[in-house]
């Protein structure tokens, strides 16, 4: 996968060292160390696709060259979020945009309040809506994408109670309130 770490050789001949690793077709940003045969996978430079590296010794009389097959997959785009950052339990539920890949899992984390949980129960869900519960909170919701090269997005939404819970006049048990 493509997403910022290093690979490196596991074994090749030892008994030849000095060789020459190149990698082809040439890709883009030179990531390939000719020395050591690390490959540095850099997310965003085109990379993707399938490799030949060979590894080519020269200093005797037989060079020899070893060849090795790879397919560098790009990192899967997560992309997530809800219309607002801030929701009043009074509108309707928060449904999550997803601009990445599609098909991966949601998990909604409590960071204060709640129990938060997705419409109709649970903390995960795989639903392409993502609908959150309207109960007053704090909430930090990610998203894992499904594919070989997965990646994750989060968003923080906070759900807020009523400003006012209802307000009363206390006139007495016969219902009655007197003007003087």
């Amino acid at each position: 996968c493509i997403d910022g770490t290093v690979i490196c050789p596991t074994a090749f001949n030892l008994a030849t060292p000095g060789g020459v690793f190149a990698m082809g077709p040439p890709p883009p940003g030179g990531v390939l160390n000719a020395a050591t045969g690390c490959i540095t996978l850099t997310a965003g430079i085109g990379l993707a696709g399938n490799y030949t590296v060979t590894y080519t010794t020269s200093q005797f009389r037989c060079p020899t060259t070893e060849t090795f097959n790879i397919e560098l997959i790009a990192e899967d785009v997560a992309d997530i979020n809800y219309a607002k950052d801030t929701f009043c339990i009074n509108e309707p539920n928060p449904i999550v945009t997803n601009s990445g890949a599609a098909g991966g899992t949601y998990t909604l984390t409590t960071i204060n309040g709640g129990p938060g949980m997705f419409l109709g129960g649970g903390t995960t869900t795989t639903s392409a809506t993502a609908t959150i519960d309207l109960i007053p909170g704090q909430y930090e919701i990610s998203y894992t994408t499904p594919n070989f090269c997965p990646n994750t997005d989060v968003d923080t939404i906070v759900i807020l109670p009523m400003d006012l819970d209802g307000f009363y006049y206390y006139i007495g048990a016969d219902d009655t309130f007197c003007t003087n």
